[in-house]
């Protein structure tokens, strides 16, 4: 069981790692499209819109990775289970939602 936990323990740096690199990297290219925004707007409002519009469409991107990223952090929810137990908990998430 601990070299089970050892290895679900360094998965989850790894993609700790991962994920504060990518966003990161993310974050440095916004600036970088926010500064260049800033600087150029009163002289070329085209190419600073298309700049604040490339800005957008990474933080959109950004935001997608983090949640890939979290979602894979999370623990199964039948990770630990007896298969019978594990089937009838992923049955029960297939399960349509009556309110």
């Amino acid at each position: 069981m601990q070299v089970e936990e050892l290895t679900i323990t360094k998965e989850r740096n790894r993609l700790a790692r991962e994920i504060h690199d990518s966003l990161g990297h993310y974050l440095t290219v916004i600036n970088v499209q926010l500064e260049a925004a800033q600087a150029i707007h009163a002289t070329d409002p085209k190419t600073a819109l298309e700049a604040l519009l490339k800005a957008q469409t990474l933080t959109k991107e950004g935001l997608a990775e983090v949640r890939r990223s979290v979602a894979a952090l999370r623990a199964s929810p039948v990770e630990g289970r007896p298969l019978p137990k594990a089937v009838e908990v992923l049955l029960e998430e297939c399960r349509p939602r009556v309110w």
